[in-house]
Parts: C-alpha cells; structure tokens; sequence
C-alpha cells in the first residue's frame, strides 16, 4: 500500500479544522482521520472529498480517481442521503440540501423529492462502487453518515422487496463507529463539535485510532 485516497463530503475534508481556510486555499485538511491514518502508515494521502456534496458526486468521484490493481486504500464516508447531485446551466456539478433556502430548492423538496428515491439511490450508488472498486482489485473501506440507508421501509411505500435487496448487500459492506456515526460517536465520545456539526481535531484523533489497525487489515 502506497497512498490511501479519501471521499466523502466535509467530514472527510476537515471543514472547521484549523488548518483549512477556504477563503484562500481549497485545499482539504490535513488533520482528518483519513489523514491522520496515513501519516501514521507513511504512505502518500490523496482527498478527494468536498464540502457538501451528495452520494451521487461521491460515486461519479470514486469511478473517476480509481485504477487497475491500484496500490492504495480508498477510504469512503458516505454522506446524507438527501442531498441532490445535479449539473447546473454552467455545466458544473452543484448540490441541492435542505438546509438551503432558495427557489429550486424548496420546488425540489416540495414536489420532487421522496426518502425511498433517496434510499434506493444511495444503496445503488454504494453497492455499485464497492462492485467496481472489487472489479480493479481495490481495497477499500466505506462508513456511512445516515441510518437511514439501513432502516426498514414503510411496507406501504410499493414493493419493499428493492430495497430490501440493496440493504442486504449494504450490511456486508458499511462499517461503523460502535453502531453510530462519526458525528454521533464524537458527540456521544464528549469530543468538541463545531456549531456547523463537524468534528474537530479531538475527534479525528480519536477516529483514526480507532480504524487504523482495521484499515491495515484490509490491505
């Protein structure tokens, strides 16, 4: 193994860590858990994550940044899964999120958006990645921000069956901090969160203690 390569949204490009001023530079953070591990492994560290972006970009970013036989460990953080990834009128990738507040926001919300297309989507998108990551012989390691990918469906939402496929295959594939997420493990953990919910350094540190044997396991 020669370099981990990291993706995911802002939780795994450090917004709120002291070393990251996207003012001036939109350079990710050095002082994530990814990393951090990657320090620890002297071995190169590519981050490939940005701040707010949906599964659906974090997908597209996998497929565009792996190889054959590549001598790395991709470490994925799957994000919410109601973000929307969509290309703009600019021909540049954009995301619709909740907490915004703007015109085509609150129509897409209001009219286009469901929680079952959110999680078919997102369990499509993972078991897809991880089918393409085995098919270069890539290791890889995928934890998730939303329960939701997991939990049972409303059987009155069609036939739950779809669904239920998918999350079969996402129990064997998504790992997590202690049944929780990075967020949630650093809160219930007592670590410092920024009002913006991101973990910081405390956190991170912790985090990669906590997955490093485990990621060299899996190379």
């Amino acid at each position: 193994m020669t370099k981990l390569k990291s993706f995911g949204c802002s939780f795994i490009f450090g917004s709120d860590l002291n070393d990251v001023n996207l003012e001036h530079s939109q350079a990710s953070s050095q002082s994530t858990w990814p990393a951090l591990i990657a320090r620890k492994l002297n071995i190169d560290y590519e981050c490939h994550a940005l701040p707010g972006q949906g599964n659906f970009k974090i997908y597209c970013d996998i497929l565009a940044n792996s190889r054959l036989n590549d001598d790395s460990v991709y470490v994925i953080n799957w994000t919410w899964i109601d973000r929307h990834d969509y290309i703009n009128s600019q021909e540049c990738w954009d995301t619709l999120r909740p907490a915004q507040e703007n015109q085509l926001q609150e129509f897409y919300y209001k009219n286009l958006h469901s929680q079952l297309h959110d999680m078919i989507s997102s369990a499509s998108w993972i078991v897809s990645a991880a089918e393409h990551l085995n098919s270069l012989n890539c290791n890889f390691v995928m934890t998730y921000m939303d329960h939701n990918l997991l939990m049972p469906i409303n059987p009155n939402w069609h036939d739950p069956r779809y669904l239920e496929i998918l999350q079969q295959k996402l129990k064997h594939l998504l790992v997590d901090f202690d049944g929780l997420n990075f967020l949630d493990w650093s809160r219930q953990n007592h670590y410092p969160v920024s009002s913006r919910w991101h973990p910081l350094e405390a956190a991170h540190q912790a985090a990669a203690d906590y997955w490093l044997s485990y990621i060299q396991s899996r190379v």
